[in-house]
C-alpha cells in the first residue's frame, strides 16, 4: 500500500489479536455496523440504518476519526447512531456475544434448565433446584 494509506476495517479481531501489523505511517479505523449485512443494506435503503460502532488505531494523518465518520455515514450510521469505541472492546464484546448468548453457552444453559420439565413423567416439586446443583 501506498504511503499515507488509509485501512479500515469492519471488525476489531485483525488488530486486538495482531493479526495485521499496519506500518505506523498508515491510518488505521474500524466501522463496525452492528447487524447483519442484509439489514444494514435494507435500512440504507429505505433512509434509516443500523448503529455503528467506530474505532481509530492510528492516526497519523490527524483525521483518520474524520472518514470513519464518513465511512459510517455512508452505510447509514449517522451521527445519533455512531459510537466511539476501541478494536479490543468491540472484538471481545462481539466474541463473547456470539460464542456465550448466540451460539453458546446462554441457550445451552437455558435448555439444561428446562430438561426437567420436558420429562412428561417428572413429578419434581421444583425442578430448577436439582438441574442447577448437577
Amino acid at each position: 500500500m501506498r504511503e499515507g494509506t488509509a485501512l479500515a476495517f469492519a471488525h476489531g479481531l485483525s488488530i486486538h489479536f495482531r493479526l495485521i501489523e499496519p506500518r505506523p505511517d498508515m491510518d488505521v479505523f474500524m466501522i463496525a455496523p452492528k447487524g447483519p449485512g442484509h439489514t444494514v443494506r435494507s435500512e440504507y435503503l429505505r433512509g434509516g440504518g443500523v448503529p455503528c460502532l467506530v474505532a481509530v488505531e492510528q492516526n497519523p494523518s490527524g483525521n483518520a476519526l474524520e472518514i470513519a465518520l464518513s465511512y459510517a455515514s455512508a452505510i447509514g450510521g449517522r451521527p445519533r447512531r455512531v459510537i466511539e469505541t476501541s478494536f479490543r472492546e468491540e472484538c471481545e464484546t462481539d466474541l463473547f456475544g456470539e460464542q456465550s448468548v448466540l451460539c453458546g453457552g446462554l441457550p445451552h444453559s437455558f435448555s439444561r434448565l428446562m430438561r426437567p420439565w420436558s420429562k412428561p413423567a417428572t413429578r419434581r416439586k421444583w425442578p430448577i433446584s436439582n438441574a442447577c446443583t448437577r
